[in-house]
């Protein structure tokens, strides 16, 4: 339900913005994929194992929203992070075909495990 907010935010900066935030989802999730395909294989981790292990940390993750007080003490946490990162994107040329692609590429990464 958020993509089509960033992209018409996007198209509000560069005409073809749109395409470049669209770029750099796809890299995101071709990257994530490939790099977790690769290092499991090389750690010898099977399928089933990277399920299992995923559908807990889920699991977990649900339990924190699950409870307000475990949801706040988590935001908390992630906050400085979260500030850091807004401090980076509002310092970028939204204008500039690079930023859009960027922008594209951390809602990726920040979208894969969904």
């Amino acid at each position: 339900p958020i993509l089509p907010l960033v992209l018409g935010a996007a198209l509000s900066k560069n005409r073809l913005a749109p395409l470049y935030v669209c770029l750099g989802l796809s890299f995101a999730f071709i990257f994530l994929g490939w790099s977790a395909a690769a290092f499991g294989s090389v750690l010898g981790i099977s399928p089933d194992t990277i399920r299992i292990v995923s559908a807990a940390a889920l699991g977990v993750s649900g339990l924190f929203f699950l409870s307000s007080r475990l949801s706040g003490l988590l935001s908390n946490r992630l906050l400085p992070i979260s500030n850091y990162a807004h401090q980076r994107l509002i310092g970028l040329d939204h204008t500039n075909p690079l930023a859009s692609l960027l922008i594209g590429f951390l809602l990726g990464a920040v979208w894969s495990p969904c």
